[in-house]
C-alpha cells in the first residue's frame, strides 16, 4: 500500500492467553514484520471482541503432548479506527487483493 502503509496497524489477538504471554505473541508476530502487534487478553476480553467481530474459537482436548488444541476461524479482518468492521477475507484471501482493497479504504 505503498506510503498509506502508515495508516494501517496489523493487530494478531491470540485466542489462547493460557498458553500465549506477550512475549511469545511478540516473537510470533516478529516473524511477519516488525510493525504487526500481537495481543491477548483475559478470557472474557477475548470472548467479548471475538462475539464482536463474528470470530469463532473453541479449546478441545489434543495429544498428550499438545495438552490441548484450539480450533479458531482463519480470516483476516479489517476494522476501522471507530472499530467498525469493513472487510473480512477468507483463509488464502491473496495479498495483492487484500493490499488493493487497504489502498482504497485508506483513501475514503
Amino acid at each position: 500500500i505503498g506510503n498509506r502503509a502508515k495508516d494501517v496497524q496489523v493487530i494478531m489477538i491470540s485466542v489462547d492467553p493460557e498458553r500465549d504471554s506477550p512475549e511469545q505473541l511478540q516473537n510470533y508476530v516478529s516473524h511477519f514484520h516488525d510493525s504487526f502487534i500481537g495481543l491477548s487478553g483475559t478470557e472474557e476480553e477475548i470472548l467479548g471482541i471475538t462475539t464482536q467481530y463474528g470470530v469463532f474459537y473453541e479449546k478441545h482436548e489434543g495429544t498428550v503432548a499438545s495438552g490441548y488444541l484450539i480450533d479458531h476461524t482463519a480470516t483476516v479482518i479489517v476494522i476501522d479506527r471507530e472499530g467498525k468492521l469493513r472487510l473480512v477475507y477468507p483463509f488464502n484471501t491473496q495479498s495483492e487483493d487484500i493490499a488493493s482493497d487497504l489502498r482504497y479504504l485508506v483513501r475514503h
